[in-house]
């Protein structure tokens, strides 16, 4: 008789406890609870990739910096060359200067100027010629930058009045450049460091070519940037670096560009469009 009212008990129980589960949930521990809370679901943590830096995911490219667009050409020019220097002589008279920190040089067909200061900022001008106001130009040289560092500026210094007063194109070697403006020995960006291509060259042509407005530059006769409303203080040329590093100019060439037909209903350049000069093909 006790037997059967044991297991009539026991058969209750077995039937009662998954009832009390249904009804009757067991709610976490705070601690436990907490931290299922703040598991956020995969879509919630999509906006943290803003903070990582572009660099550390893919390369830049070209086209990544550069908007291709297709343009039209410049009118043909006429060209009379004002200044050209291929440094078999320094019959232009360069600075030459040897010291423990700095040297300038010409040697087998190159001007060549070194530097064993780190930080500091070395700046040849030539003012041997003199630019009219008003006119369009081409200057253009061909720069071998040795060793490669790819984190040192090189470049070329065009309509320069002196030392405080002058533009400068730096390149360097991992496919940046800017474009400086110096005036009243203060400093500033016209285009901050930027990516325009990895050459692989150490030796590269820089070209600035002004037509009415705007000027425009050029890398390995590739176009990067065209900017307008430059005014140079001066005519002076010449070449910059920074750093220790040194560097040899093939040549350098100035020439006065002038359309052939300055009657035709040939439309000024717009600022963003990008010149294909005869020269530079």
């Amino acid at each position: 008789m006790i037997s059967n009212i044991l297991k009539l008990w026991r058969a209750f129980f077995i039937l009662l406890i998954p009832l009390m589960i249904m009804f009757y949930p067991v709610e976490l521990p705070a601690e436990d609870k907490a931290t299922v809370e703040t598991e956020a679901p995969a879509e919630a943590e999509e906006p943290a990739k803003a903070d990582e830096p572009v660099e550390a995911e893919k390369e830049i490219t070209v086209e990544e910096v550069i908007e291709v667009k297709e343009v039209r050409p410049l009118p043909p020019f006429k060209q009379e060359v004002l200044f050209e220097d291929h440094f078999q002589d320094n019959k232009n008279k360069w600075m030459t200067e040897k010291n423990p920190f700095f040297s300038t040089y010409i040697e087998n067909g190159k001007y060549i100027i070194s530097q064993t200061a780190e930080g500091s900022i070395r700046a040849v001008t030539n003012f041997l010629f003199s630019l009219p106001d008003n006119i369009d130009f081409i200057i253009e040289a061909s720069i071998e930058k040795t060793p490669a560092r790819d984190n040192l500026g090189f470049g070329l210094i065009w309509g320069s009045s002196d030392i405080n007063n002058q533009y400068r194109f730096y390149i360097s070697d991992n496919g940046n450049y800017s474009i400086i403006k110096r005036e009243k020995g203060v400093t500033s960006d016209i285009v901050a460091w930027k990516k325009y291509k990895e050459t692989g060259e150490q030796k590269n042509k820089l070209t600035v070519l002004k037509y009415g407005d705007n000027t425009h530059f050029y890398v390995n006769d590739e176009h990067i940037d065209s900017v307008p409303g430059l005014s140079p203080p001066g005519s002076g040329v010449g070449f910059v670096m920074d750093g220790k590093q040194a560097i040899s100019i093939d040549y350098i060439r100035v020439t006065q560009i002038e359309a052939e037909n300055p009657d035709s209903d040939i439309k000024p350049l717009e600022p963003e469009e990008t010149p294909v000069p005869e020269s530079s093909k």
